[in-house]
């Protein structure tokens, strides 16, 4: 493989053809071709070398001198902390010459021009610097003096050198200021775009402007965030057509929209649950989690045993932890990540014909009927196992169950689950058919035909993906490969719409029941 792959870069000719004219041929020193499948690949590859690089001068430089690399593709940042500005300055200057020797060895050239210096601290550091008598050490990359500057953007996002995100959401409040501009161009009192149309695009460019980084400016003074309180205000008038005098929670009811401080709150504690499930391969939950055990001096100020002033706010470290005990999250269990190996998988295709001809939502006589006549006609001789999943969020309960009858219509065997009342009602369907998965084994009967009424589930195995539990289709897909390998034949899953020939488990799994339609009475009986 790494022959292929030196052949595949080793003397490539490239020329440029501008106005009908071509250049002359030129063999490139290093680069990988453009639009290659391989090349994102190998560039990661060359990229992760920089990381090597640094945690060689970590291992050599003392414990408290510790240096932190951000990478996303060419775009990098590096800090180092220090009590001292003098002393992070030398120890920042150190890193830039690791820098700069790994670009040498690799063949990378690093524009100095483009690369900035940032130092945050409390006080104005040159004020420091001048207090403690000491000559101001420049850093220098590739012979030239970086620019000291008071912001520098990184990723979209604009740091300065107290993180108060001032600048950051001021250029956030200009830039959704011209797509509320461009809202109100299309919208009239007689003419222009609907409601839904307009609400669609305040979601595209207005929220996604403000939901990006708003786990790291969370942490700005309270009067900055109000300012993008007023832009949500704005633009919501502007989406319903509304007063400017109009109340700003009317308008949020109206539109279906969270105010953003919960916006805010959402957004940390689903990167939390994001996060969390990489343990303590990623640093940020360590950090959370020492906080925790640990309470630092911030929340020994919250909880009155100092006498110093509160602080305002409060970074995502610190306040994820006051999330996760307001919201009773510590103890939840996070999925970890799912990786499945599809080599030999034997792929069984669901039936989802019945989608097209029927609603599960209408309960009518003919809709049974087509049910019925589908379920005769292709899987008679089948093992039937229908599965449901149900959830009461009035009684806080939600189950899972199955029922099993023979291919002459005598119910063989019934099973029910009660799962947390947290899970969705998604993970009851998907749970169901796992749970009836794991009886076929123990019996082995040959020809089975799985039905559920859960069309998203259906969608899942179907595609081999899920957003919300795909660990649960991923065990689904393994469970049925390996039955198929020992001689269970899985013709498809069933027909989406099983609900109208009922003999399935019922609505009530939360009370562990099962209800069966008979297709010989046509009615419907509670065991």
């Amino acid at each position: 493989m790494l022959t292929w792959i030196a052949n595949f870069l080793e003397g490539r000719k490239i020329k440029v053809k501008v106005n009908g004219h071509l250049s002359d041929t030129v063999e490139p020193d290093n680069g990988t071709p453009k639009g290659s499948v391989i090349s994102p690949l190998i560039f990661n590859l060359i990229m992760n070398t920089l990381n090597m690089a640094i945690d060689a001068h970590n291992k050599q430089s003392p414990p408290g001198d510790r240096t932190e690399l951000a990478q996303f593709v060419d775009d990098g940042a590096t800090w180092v902390t220090s009590p001292n500005p003098h002393s992070v300055l030398l120890k920042g200057q150190k890193v830039l010459e690791v820098i700069e020797k790994w670009s040498n060895e690799w063949g990378f050239t690093i524009n100095p021009n483009k690369t900035l210096m940032l130092m945050v601290c409390r006080q104005p550091y040159l004020k420091v610097l001048a207090k403690s008598n000491k000559v101001t050490p420049e850093l220098k990359l590739c012979g030239k003096a970086l620019e000291i500057a008071p912001t520098a953007k990184f990723l979209g996002m604009y740091f300065d050198q107290y993180l108060t995100w001032h600048h950051h959401i001021n250029n956030l409040v200009n830039r959704c200021e011209k797509d509320i501009n461009l809202l109100r161009l299309i919208s009239g009192t007689n003419w222009g775009a609907n409601k839904k149309t307009k609400l669609m695009l305040y979601n595209s460019l207005i929220m996604s402007k403000i939901n990006y980084g708003s786990t790291a400016y969370a942490s700005a003074c309270k009067s900055q965030l109000k300012r993008l309180d007023v832009i949500q205000s704005k633009a919501l008038r502007v989406v319903t057509g509304a007063y400017k005098t109009t109340n700003k929670m009317a308008v949020l009811v109206e539109t279906a929209q969270l105010p953003l401080d919960i916006t805010r709150e959402v957004n940390m504690l689903k990167y939390w649950a994001r996060s969390s499930r990489l343990g303590e391969n990623l640093p940020i939950n360590n950090t959370i989690k020492a906080l925790k055990e640990c309470p630092s001096t911030i929340e020994r100020v919250r909880n009155g045993h100092t006498g110093r002033k509160e602080l305002r706010t409060q970074p995502y470290t610190r306040e994820v932890n006051r999330l996760l005990d307001k919201y009773q999250l510590s103890e939840v269990n996070i999925q970890e990540p799912v990786f499945s190996y599809n080599a030999g998988i034997m792929v069984t295709t669901p039936d989802l014909s019945l989608k097209c001809f029927i609603n599960k939502t209408e309960d009518t006589t003919q809709a049974k009927h087509i049910t019925e006549m589908h379920i005769m006609k292709h899987y008679r001789s089948h093992y039937h196992i229908y599965t449901d999943g149900s959830k009461n969020p009035s009684e806080n309960k939600a189950g899972a169950a199955f029922v099993v009858f023979d291919p002459y219509s005598k119910e063989i065997c019934s099973s029910a689950l009660k799962l947390d009342p947290r899970v969705s009602i998604f993970t009851c369907e998907a749970t169901a058919i796992q749970h009836a998965l794991k009886w076929i084994p123990e019996n082995m009967p040959r020809n089975i035909a799985i039905f559920t009424d859960s069309l998203s589930v259906l969608q899942s195995i179907n595609t081999g993906r899920s957003q919300s539990r795909s660990d649960i289709i991923v065990d689904i897909i393994h469970k049925i490969s390996h039955l198929s390998k020992i001689g269970i034949r899985f013709p498809n899953m069933g027909p989406e719409s099983c609900r109208h020939y009922g003999k399935r488990k019922g609505r009530s799994t939360s009370k562990a029941r099962v209800r069966k339609w008979s297709p010989k009475t046509g009615q419907i009986s509670s065991i």
